[in-house]
């Protein structure tokens, strides 16, 4: 992109590669987002309101992206709170672990369609749990 700012600015200016917005996540933060270790061309983005980060829980979003087409995700599912954290398997491209504002961690196989949930973990500072 030509940007007039770029003239007047010694270190030039920053401007966005992609815009990670689709009808759904339109009022939705992006909270993280990881590249795939496995398949370079796929980018996994997280969503949660923004009062999530206030402390008000709501609903939150997991998007799979792929650079063919970032307007619109090629894979979604809605989370019951926020989602703060992800990450897809070093090793099985498939498989997407999701950490939720409320301490709800998802695994998910991505390869199926609908995607599959896994496994769903919940901890809270009440039943003092820990994943190691």
């Amino acid at each position: 992109w030509d940007d007039a700012t770029d003239l007047v600015r010694i270190g030039g200016s920053l401007l966005p590669l992609w815009k990670l917005r689709w009808d759904i996540s339109r009022q939705l933060l992006v909270s993280t987002v990881c590249w795939s270790p496995v398949y370079p061309d796929i980018l996994a983005a997280a969503y949660t309101i923004q009062d999530d980060l206030g402390g008000n829980r709501g609903p939150g979003l997991v998007c799979l992206y792929t650079l063919k087409n970032v307007l619109c995700p090629a894979w979604s599912i809605r989370t019951p709170t926020g989602a703060s954290s992800l990450n897809l398997h070093p090793t099985k491209g498939n498989i997407l672990a999701v950490g939720c504002m409320d301490g709800t961690i998802m695994v998910y196989d991505v390869s199926k369609s609908p995607p599959t949930e896994q496994r769903q973990i919940k901890t809270t500072i009440y039943n003092r749990k820990h994943i190691m």
